[in-house]
């Protein structure tokens, strides 16, 4: 199972990655965990994801170009993956239900949870229309 993390911080995954229970699911390869950076995706000198809100007001929004540059960057990654997993001779094929059918992208809010307000699953389904 493959799961790739768009992150600010990828820095915080390195515990869950190397300790514990989950430790035993990487090394054994029946977890995948890619981290994307953020930053990397974005332009400019200070590499910034995120602006003060149109028209004023507390606290900062992201911007929607990092993303969907990230977002652009894991699905080229998702399909190298699987073109070098085609041309691979192939011994057994099992095939898993609702495997390659459809991605799904989850988006947290400031204080972690999925974000689920009428905007926010809007903007999502705006960066992610090819994926469906």
């Amino acid at each position: 199972m493959r799961f790739d993390v768009i992150t600010l911080l990828p820095e915080l995954f390195a515990p869950h990655l190397s300790l514990g229970i989950t430790r035993r699911a990487f090394a054994s390869a029946q977890v995948d965990v890619h981290l994307w950076p953020l930053r990397e995706h974005a332009e400019g000198r200070y590499r910034r994801v995120d602006d003060r809100p149109f028209g004023g007001g507390p606290g900062m929004v992201m911007l929607a170009e990092p993303l969907q540059r990230a977002l652009d960057a894991v699905r080229a990654g998702r399909a190298a993956v699987a073109a070098d997993a085609a041309a691979a001779p192939v011994r057994y094929r099992i095939a898993l239900k609702g495997e390659g059918e459809r991605t799904s992208v989850t988006v947290q809010n400031s204080q972690g949870a999925p974000e689920t307000s009428d905007v926010g699953q809007r903007i999502v389904s705006l960066l992610v229309d090819d994926l469906k």
